[in-house]
């Protein structure tokens, strides 16, 4: 499934033009394009031997005018998946790719910090900030976790876990990607809400990916921070039985 914006392109053909198998790296070129000349937007996927799909689809709603616009490239689900990508490159037709506008040098240093995996680093940088957005608040505590500062990651977590509505979307990834790092924290926080969550998180890798040993060891990994006495015992005692009848 590939798309452009709020389209959608779901391809239900059989067979699949890439393996199942997560153990098999499947390098794909995906081609996204919008001709209004046609009336259709169209996707189309090839793989390195020439094997290609194209899907189309009228084009029913009327483009952004010319201007400044931002490429954002993500993954997108109905139900969260896990998946690995890496972007080999970019190729922009009927687009002028515009010059940057100057970084923050305290973000660019963050942002190197994360990537490198220098929680020491990324603290002092976040220091420097002010106010936290919510996605930053979770890679701030994602680093005091790393250097064992609980208490504080607790404090910036609690608040964001317990927030009516679905959970911040960073949080859940960080979650789904470090378990062993932030299940404790967030099962001591709520532990209905960690218990559905991550069924939510880990239930579509579950149906699909068990004979992937790298799921297999992931979900028992995550299977192993629950206690099992705690969601098979009853959460109400048994009624007792009835007294005998007496004449």
């Amino acid at each position: 499934m590939c798309g452009l914006g709020e389209r959608r392109l779901g391809d239900f053909q059989q067979p699949p033009l890439a393996p199942r198998s997560t153990a098999v790296a499947t390098r794909l070129t995906m081609r996204v394009s919008v001709i209004p000349a046609l009336g259709e937007i169209a996707c189309e996927l090839t793989l390195p031997d020439g094997t290609s799909r194209t899907l189309r689809e009228p084009l029913t709603d009327e483009l952004p005018p010319a201007g400044r616009h931002r490429l954002v490239l993500r993954s997108d689900h109905v139900d969260r998946s896990w998946l690995t990508a890496e972007v080999h490159g970019v190729t922009l037709r009927g687009f002028a790719a515009l010059g940057a506008p100057p970084a923050d040098p305290t973000r660019a240093s963050l942002t190197r910090a994360l990537v490198r995996g220098d929680p020491v680093e990324a603290l002092a940088r976040f220091d420097q900030l002010g106010p936290l957005a919510p996605p930053e608040q979770v890679w701030r505590a994602h680093a005091l976790l790393q250097v064992g500062r609980v208490a504080e990651a607790r404090a910036l977590l609690g608040p964001l876990f317990a927030a009516p509505g679905p959970v911040e979307p960073t949080l859940l990834t960080a979650l789904r990607a470090r378990p062993e790092l932030l299940a404790p924290v967030l099962r001591e926080l709520d532990p209905e809400r960690f218990l559905a969550e991550s069924h939510a998180l880990w239930r579509n890798t579950a149906v699909n990916h068990l004979a992937d040993p790298r799921a297999r060891d992931a979900l028992l990994a995550v299977l192993a921070s629950f206690d099992a006495e705690a969601l098979t015992s009853p959460t109400q005692p048994p009624p007792a039985a009835p007294a005998p009848a007496t004449c």
